[in-house]
C-alpha cells in the first residue's frame, strides 16, 4: 500500500491551508498524522501544510480516497 512520509509543503509567500475530506477509508492504515491541525474529525482535516509536518501511514487493506483542496492566503493576518 501507499504511504506519505513526514514532510511540509513550503510556500514562498503567504499562509498555505489545506482541507482534506476522506471519501473512502481503507480497512487498515491510511491514517493522517499532523501534530497541530486547525480542525480534525475522522473524515475532515483542515491544517497548515507549510507550518505543520504531516504524513499518512501505510494503507494496509483496501483503498483510501481523499478530496484535497489547498489555497494560499497572501498578506498579513487580520487582528480581531
Amino acid at each position: 500500500g501507499s504511504e506519505i512520509p513526514p514532510h511540509t509543503d513550503p510556500v514562498q509567500a503567504g499562509r498555505h491551508y489545506r482541507l482534506n475530506i476522506v471519501l473512502k477509508s481503507p480497512r487498515a492504515g491510511g491514517e493522517f498524522v499532523c501534530a497541530d491541525p486547525i480542525f480534525a474529525t475522522r473524515r475532515i482535516k483542515l491544517f497548515r501544510p507549510d507550518a505543520c509536518e504531516h504524513s499518512v501511514t501505510r494503507v494496509v487493506g483496501g483503498s483510501r480516497y481523499v478530496l484535497s483542496v489547498g489555497w494560499v492566503l497572501r498578506g498579513r493576518p487580520r487582528t480581531p
